[in-house]
């Protein structure tokens, strides 16, 4: 029996309160009883298992950086939930012992799924009030593991795994040998391989508090971002995809965002309004 039915405890007056102060407080995150019966409308467009380049057309957030060539601010687009979690993990996980290991609450995820998937603004105004950081971490991991092909996609599959296992001169001389196969892969998932990227680099350097250090995290992250179908059925495939992730993020400081094109035409093309800055770059990802 919950406080507010409990008799001769409280009056009326404040049952009707806690009531009301109930409603609002979840109002923006409904219980899970809420969406049981909720599916997405046959037609509407969904992000989990749907290609990249298709979702990042109707649920994406904008970020914003510094071009390394030109020194001028540029813009660049992720995911919708992928900005969400990350921002939110980067802002509350940094000390969570066993982040990205530990799995949140499969119904509080599958809530997540549902909110991240619903039109139109997928996710874009949510809060995190009543969801863990593992929560996030679930999900967005769930997000990364669905997609159609790996954040490096398979054409590149072996490409990188080669790059690693080769000998080069220097660790710079790797580094730009990356860097070089990171700007053949489509704009879209450049941008979104390096958000990672930098978001575990972030989390590696609190590995004493969380226990996930690099190795862990690129365990954790490598079947969404280098695996193979054929990986299921050899270990070694993926313990080489570990290996370059280890790699891509102890040096992911040293990568540097999309050689950006936006600059060239800031002054005349790129909107002023921030609201309209996701469609230029939609139409900038298809026509470059």
């Amino acid at each position: 029996m919950s406080s507010v039915d409990a008799p001769n405890v409280l009056t009326s007056t404040q049952k009707t309160l806690i009531r009301s102060w109930w409603k609002k407080a979840t109002a923006t995150n409904p219980r899970a009883d809420s969406f049981r019966n909720i599916k997405t409308p046959i037609g509407e467009r969904s992000i989990f298992g749907t290609a990249l380049s298709e979702s990042i057309k109707y649920a994406h957030s904008s970020i914003s950086y510094i071009d390394n060539h030109l020194g001028v601010q540029c813009f660049g687009i992720i995911p919708t939930i992928i900005a969400k979690c990350g921002s939110y993990l980067k802002e509350e996980g940094l000390t969570t012992e066993g982040i990205f290991r530990l799995a949140g609450s499969a119904k509080r995820i599958g809530m997540l799924q549902q909110i991240f998937e619903t039109p139109d603004q997928y996710g874009l105004q949510f809060d995190w009030i009543g969801y863990t950081v593992h929560d996030a971490a679930s999900v967005m991991r769930r997000f990364l593991n669905h997609l159609p092909e790996p954040v490096i996609t398979l054409d590149y599959y072996r490409p990188f795994k080669d790059t690693m296992a080769m000998s080069f001169a220097s660790t710079e001389a790797k580094i730009e040998a990356f860097q070089t196969l990171i700007e053949c892969l489509p704009l879209a998932n450049q941008y979104l391989l390096l958000y990672i990227l930098d978001m575990l680099g972030i989390f590696s350097r609190t590995c004493k508090v969380t226990r996930m250090d690099t190795a862990c995290l690129a365990a954790v992250f490598a079947p969404g971002i280098l695996s193979h179908p054929n990986d299921a059925l050899s270990p070694a495939g993926y313990k080489e995809s570990q290996l370059v992730l280890e790699f891509l993020i102890e040096h992911q400081e040293r990568f540097t965002m999309p050689r950006s094109r936006i600059a060239l035409v800031e002054n005349s093309v790129l909107p002023r309004n921030p609201s309209t800055i996701g469609k230029f770059f939609f139409w900038l990802i298809l026509n470059i």
